[in-house]
């Protein structure tokens, strides 16, 4: 019985220990593999938070759609556009929200519809999550980076990730590793906008009609309804709110072509009713929702930059324009507005 109980006893701390040096391996990993890795938009964020800031956060419609000088000139605040991709869970932007953010920045969600649906990363968010974006899984609390680890495949730590730690230490060792961002440099040049250098192809995207790309293919048990992870992510909003002082505000995504808003299809009246939902049950929860779909649709698709959810330059200032109308009727309007810009590293 003694023998057994001793067997147990070094098979469980075994155990324990393949977890603990899988844990960090998996951190070196990604700090290695890391280290060339230079986000713009991630580093203005880090960079800036002496500043009160209006941080707009959402998927590549943001990033696209979204003129963040724009919207600094209107409200003579810094404005930081981290809009990337859709794929990105809206958790661990908001883990980096709490890291990062204060009272006296205002956050802007116009969020793409798949993050009240389904909000599940796909693979490509794990292929690159011990790379170019170990910043988001660096900012999770310790049992979030847990279960971050539980779901990345393995192939992504023991093939690709363990490729790119190799390399980086190449890199390290020859003294090739690109230099550190200078903020003042990069405030004069970047707040995170897509820098338009022509009109692009159309992406296969196109094929598939507005209203089934940004509606149905999110779908999940066969209606379009607020998903429990976005019912979550609105409680750890209400704890940054509370802790940090940060405020929130949500919108409409921007969203390019006809028929995106075509409610006449299959589930056009199931769509709308979703619409309708979303924007109740965020009011309900505290949260201002401002505008209407349509302030941030655009049916003419020359304002189309290569798909239904990428704006061009025009259709990006008319969509921000309209964005500023509605964010000057908000309920933050006077959170919105900076006091002075003295002091202020957006003003060198």
């Amino acid at each position: 019985m003694k023998y057994y109980r001793n067997f147990l006893l070094k098979l469980a701390a075994f155990i324990v220990g393949v977890c603990v040096l899988y844990v960090l391996f998996f951190i070196a990993l990604g700090k290695i593999g890391s280290l060339d890795s230079r986000s713009v938009k991630n580093f203005l964020l880090t960079h800036t938070i002496n500043e009160n800031r209006i941080i707009v956060e959402s998927g590549s419609n943001s990033f696209h759609g979204i003129n963040a000088k724009m919207i600094e000139d209107h409200f003579g605040k810094l404005t930081l556009n981290l809009g990337d991709y859709a794929g990105y869970p809206l958790k661990i932007r908001l883990y980096r929200t709490y890291k990062f953010a204060h009272k006296g920045d205002v956050v802007i969600y116009p969020l793409e519809y798949r993050y009240y649906m389904n909000d599940v990363a796909p693979t490509v968010f794990y292929k690159h999550l011990l790379s170019e974006i170990y910043f988001y899984f660096d900012n999770l609390p310790f049992n979030e980076k847990l279960k971050v680890m539980l779901q990345t495949p393995a192939s992504y730590v023991f093939i690709t990730g363990v490729k790119k730690a190799a390399s980086n230490l190449k890199k390290l060792f020859r003294d090739k590793l690109p230099k550190e961002f200078d903020l003042k440099a990069t405030l004069k040049e970047h707040r995170g906008d897509y820098l338009y250098k022509g009109q692009l192809p159309q992406k296969d995207d196109m094929k598939v009609p507005c209203d089934e790309y940004i509606f149905t293919k999110e779908i999940t048990g066969g209606r379009a309804a607020i998903s429990e992870a976005f019912k979550e992510n609105i409680k750890l909003m209400k704890k940054i709110e509370k802790e940090k002082g940060v405020k929130f505000i949500f919108t409409y995504p921007t969203v390019i072509g006809e028929s995106c808003y075509d409610f006449s299809g299959e589930k056009g009246v199931e769509f709308k009713k979703f619409l309708v939902e979303l924007k109740n049950y965020i009011t309900s929860n505290g949260f201002e929702f401002i505008g209407d779909f349509n302030d941030s649709y655009l049916p003419d698709r020359k304002y189309m930059l290569d798909t239904w959810f990428h704006a061009n330059p025009d259709g990006r200032d008319i969509r921000t324009k309209k964005l500023i109308e509605n964010l000057d009727k908000s309920n933050f309007k006077n959170d919105l507005y900076a006091d002075s810009l003295s002091n202020s590293s957006i003003s060198n």
